[in-house]
């Protein structure tokens, strides 16, 4: 599956030369569901996340496996903080699943290891 992860021209050259990883997560923005790696399928999204300096980094992930969230969650909200705190903890300890969608279906949040190659 093609995805793209848009973030600075310094943590593109990071990932390419050491991988992804989810240390560094939010950043550049806000981290809706934690520490995770996030994808869009959408390349003009991507390129605001990665600003006017930045880099959109498309990624051929294999396997995507993901879980659809239900419905739109804020992280301004204790209740939905509280929801979704338990749908990563299924996805990240109990599910055959790699990785979220979002309720909109633009976002891909990976929170496990998954394999990929960087196109460009």
């Amino acid at each position: 599956m093609i995805l793209y992860h848009g973030t600075s021209n310094e943590n593109a050259e990071s990932i390419k030369r050491n991988g992804f990883s989810s240390e560094y997560s939010g950043q550049n923005w806000g981290s809706t569901y934690g520490k995770a790696i996030y994808f869009t399928n959408c390349y003009k999204t991507a390129t605001c996340y990665a600003g006017q300096s930045g880099e959109v980094l498309t990624v051929d992930i294999e396997n995507v496996n993901y879980l659809k969230l239900d419905k739109d969650y804020s992280p301004n909200d204790k209740k939905h903080i509280r929801e979704i705190k338990s749908v990563i903890m299924y996805v990240i300890f109990n599910s055959t699943k790699n990785c979220l969608l979002n309720y909109n279906e633009n976002e891909y949040i990976f929170f496990k290891k998954f394999k990929y190659t960087i196109i460009s």
